[in-house]
């Protein structure tokens, strides 16, 4: 998925505690909605085509995940231990288990400790 801003313009005079812009999001080379910030401190507004907004979030969470792994991977490796990573609702945890072990079994376990349900399991290593 490629997203883009586009029309691209700041304004230093509103700008406060944060940089004042507007900007048209573009993805897949359409134009999909509108972002903006007020530089008061406040949050970025996004709003997008009801059409393409599930697709977005989902590629945003696909990212953030993918540097999770790589970071929580190579911390592990370097201890000679695999990674994997288990969902419950809407939260992530990794978890670093010995190579020959079950991960499945692990992060029974973990849910268990944790109070959570596994919804789903990702082995990294």
């Amino acid at each position: 998925m490629k997203i883009q801003l586009k029309r691209f313009t700041t304004n230093a005079r509103l700008s406060q505690e944060t940089t004042a812009f507007a900007a048209d999001v573009w993805v897949d080379d359409k134009k999909a909605g509108h972002t903006e910030n007020d530089g008061h401190g406040g949050a970025t507004i996004v709003r997008l085509d009801p059409s393409i907004r599930d697709k977005v979030e989902a590629h945003g969470k696909t990212l953030v995940l993918t540097k999770g792994d790589a970071k929580e991977k190579g911390a592990c490796a370097k201890r000679g231990l695999l990674t994997a990573r288990l969902r419950s609702g809407d939260t992530w945890l990794w978890f670093a288990y010995r190579p020959g072990s079950d991960p499945a079994a692990i992060a029974a376990r973990v849910a268990t400790q944790e109070k959570l349900k596994v919804d789903e399991l990702v082995v990294l290593s």
